[in-house]
């Protein structure tokens, strides 16, 4: 059985996705020192070589007999078995009624009731307010140090879309070259991106340069927790590929969410909608404050802001593993003691 460095006996796990995007929704796991990707594919596979993983993961889009194929094989092989959520599984409200014989779970209409954002603006406007008392003397010392190292404005204003698709001018501290996007156009940060300044680097790193949205939190443009706010042209791809994301502006977009306490900067668009309908679907105050908190490790940890990285091959290839294929769509994952078997 492989082991981590200090001894203990790591997950062999496998992941059957619905497509080949499957390969870049596992990036982040490579880095999981307590698990091992021993399988990934995107079509039906045989079962029986999944006899020497400890647990299955399944997209809950696959073919439903096929799906009940694999749920009778690990229950008899003792494998633990997971499913990847549609987002309909994600409307569900964790609980179940009764109607006559009957057994239902009713789904989620992705809205907040009246008194919830009544609750969630009012909170909202109390800490935002607190917050820009307490954080004023950082966000000016921030200000003039931008101001002092790097020629252009200190604070970066940018067109955003929040609740009902409702543009505003989201405030950030600025941490590209000044017209960074001049001749490359509307484009995500990528990793190591050389047109982040020396100060920037630092304010994305430890998430600072995003303070000024307080005051966007505070006129009511934005929430303290909710959806990341998008830019129009990143929004209309993202809605003519997938019909469920204009479910996420229900809700006013936040400074912080579920997804960026379980995501990755760099991960992919559709990971980060299922966290924030998730969220929306089962809002309640109390998980608010509990997503705050656990924001707050985020300050520390440099990983969450990387920018949008390698390919799958590219990060199997700096981890120093192989790919063997059994078939076009399936592949097996070999580490450095297997690779001399081959």
């Amino acid at each position: 059985m492989p082991k981590t460095k200090t001894g203990e006996i790591m997950t062999r796990i496998a992941i059957i996705g619905i497509d080949e995007a499957i390969k870049e929704r596992v990036i982040p796991l490579l880095d999981n020192k307590k698990i091992r990707i021993v399988y990934l594919a995107w079509e039906k596979v045989d079962l029986n070589a999944l006899d020497s993983i400890d647990c299955l993961y399944i997209d809950d889009n696959l073919d439903r007999n096929y799906k009940e194929e694999i749920f009778h094989y690990c229950l008899k092989k003792g494998i633990d078995l997971a499913v990847i959520p549609a987002i309909m599984t994600l409307a569900g409200k964790k609980c179940f009624y009764k109607k006559g014989n009957i057994l239902s779970c009713p789904l989620s209409s992705f809205r907040l009731t009246w008194s919830q954002k009544a609750v969630k603006r009012v909170f909202d406007f109390i800490f935002s307010l607190l917050m820009i008392i307490v954080f004023f003397p950082l966000m000016a010392t921030i200000f003039i140090a931008i101001k002092i190292y790097d020629p252009g404005p200190a604070i970066y204003k940018q067109r955003r879309l929040t609740v009902n698709h409702r543009e505003f001018v989201m405030l950030k501290f600025r941490t590209m070259i000044d017209n960074a996007e001049k001749n490359t156009g509307a484009t995500l940060s990528s990793a190591n991106d050389d047109r982040v300044t020396k100060i920037g680097k630092f304010l994305r790193k430890s998430r600072l340069d995003e303070l000024p949205q307080i005051f966007n939190v505070l006129i009511g443009d934005m929430s303290l927790v909710g959806p990341r706010p998008e830019r129009k042209c990143f929004v209309e791809t993202y809605e003519k590929e997938n019909d469920y994301y204009r479910y996420r502006f229900n809700v006013k977009a936040g400074i912080t969410g579920l997804a960026q306490i379980n995501c990755r900067y760099n991960a992919g668009y559709v990971d980060k909608l299922h966290f924030d309908l998730l969220y929306i679907s089962r809002y309640c105050f109390f998980r608010d404050l509990i997503i705050i908190i656990k924001t707050l490790p985020m300050f520390f940890d440099g990983k969450a802001a990387e920018g949008v990285g390698g390919t799958f091959l590219d990060n199997i290839k700096n981890k120093g593993l192989a790919l063997k294929k059994i078939k076009p769509e399936v592949l097996e994952l070999l580490y450095n003691e297997e690779k001399n078997h081959y």
